[in-house]
């Protein structure tokens, strides 16, 4: 019999305040929890959740070059805030019994991640961190001087306003990697660029790379666990009827964003030389004419469907997908404007930075415009997203059981399944 009351954590977990079980401590309670928790009961200039100082505390710890258990402790060091809250520290003398139940719980999430043995010169740097990161607060923050002196700080904190999923997923990438329980993993996602492809990289800690690769069989350098690309990959011979995953999605996508899945030509005609021989092949093989739009990329087409064909064994992890799908995907929802606005660039963007730190990497591009468009490296993105995603919780093919062409390439658009 367990004693006292519980509260219901936000994983659904009954969590007995004066009698906690290490197995009720759970990662992405305390991730979340402090994420949406202010410090200094909210007497800041904005909101500042005590994940982000946790994270501030991590990065000191770090510079200062202290032990992983040290740097793991540092994040974790207000982790029973996430179960019972903060009483700021001039109150706390006053409360002995919660001091109490406070350091209680603190020591199950010590043990839980297994620090439990802190020693007395660690428990020294964790405080003493504490403080200078306080320190600084005040003085971005608060405007209200501390009255010790000023100390010396090694890293670079961040006070910034911050996202509060961005933040709570920044805390679970750190929680995961210094405490081990992450199996790293990374997915590339791939798009068609003005100076051949646009390369993302995101791996399971939301580390990111982003390059540009001339010709498609450069992506064998880049290694991963999955690639999802947006080109066409296996490709009809004939017939009146287009491939079936083209004709799903579209219809998915409707009604603001189907026009984005263009018709795939027969393959004959994607070998052709020139825009009337391509219009008169894809004629006389499907009884249809070809866009110029659609025209536009079938060098980009082609140039996969040979990659493939002379590296089949590249089908095992180099898959078809749509970015407009993986964005339905991701928020429910076709997006509402088109990806060349300013209000459809947001609307993307504001979909992946729970994911990765997205305006980051956009703020690094170096590469000339000519050579790639923003919403390339967005669409790469995304397809980077669900591969991590589907790694997680495992891939889906639309249609379900998808058909074969000619070479025995499936025609399917690859997502992650949903939980």
């Amino acid at each position: 019999m367990r004693k006292g009351n519980f509260i219901t954590t936000y994983t659904g977990i009954d969590f007995y305040i004066i009698d906690p079980h290490i197995d009720d401590i759970n990662a992405t309670d305390i991730a979340h929890a402090l994420s949406l928790t202010c410090r200094a009961n909210g007497h800041y200039k904005h909101f500042y959740s005590i994940a982000q100082h946790s994270i501030n505390c991590f990065k000191e710890a770090k510079a200062r070059g202290y032990s992983k258990k040290v740097k793991l402790a540092c994040l974790l060091h207000d982790g029973s805030e996430a179960y019972i809250s903060d009483i700021t520290r001039p109150a706390k003398q006053y409360f002995p019994r919660y001091l109490e139940i406070e350091e209680n719980i603190q020591n199950k999430v010590y043990e839980k991640f297994g620090i439990s043995d802190l020693t007395i010169q660690e428990l020294k740097q964790i405080s003493d961190i504490d403080d200078t990161v306080l320190w600084y607060e005040f003085e971005a923050l608060h405007n209200v001087p501390m009255l010790s002196d000023k100390p010396d700080k090694y890293a670079n904190f961040d006070f910034d306003f911050k996202d509060t999923k961005e933040i709570e997923s920044e805390f679970l990438r750190v929680l995961n990697r210094l405490s081990n329980n992450d199996k790293l993993y990374t997915a590339v996602g791939i798009d068609s660029c003005k100076y051949g492809w646009v390369v993302v990289s995101i791996n399971s800690l939301g580390d990111y790379n982003l390059e540009l690769i001339k010709n498609i069989d450069q992506i064998l350098n880049v290694k991963a666990d999955i690639y999802l690309i947006d080109m066409p990959i296996g490709l009809l011979e004939n017939g009146t009827d287009e491939r079936l995953c083209d004709k799903l999605i579209r219809r998915m996508l409707q009604p603001n964003r189907g026009s984005s899945v263009f018709p795939v030509p027969a393959r004959k005609a994607i070998y052709t030389n020139s825009y009337e021989e391509a219009v008169r092949m894809n004629k006389e093989l499907t009884g249809k004419g070809l866009s110029k739009q659609s025209y536009a990329i079938t060098p980009k087409i082609k140039e996969v469907d040979e990659f493939l064909l002379d590296h089949k064994y590249a089908t095992n992890c180099l898959h078809e997908s749509h970015p407009e799908v993986c964005f339905a995907e991701i928020i429910g929802s076709p997006c509402k404007y088109n990806k060349k606005s300013a209000d459809g660039e947001f609307e993307r963007i504001n979909a992946l930075r729970q994911y990765f730190n997205i305006n980051k990497m956009l703020s690094e591009i170096k590469f000339p415009k000519k050579d790639v468009a923003r919403d390339d490296i967005i669409d790469a993105s995304v397809l980077a997203v669900i591969g991590l995603l589907g790694l997680e919780n495992g891939f889906k093919t639309i249609p379900e059981n998808p058909p074969e062409d000619n070479h025995g390439l499936k025609m399917s658009i690859t997502v992650m399944k949903r939980d």
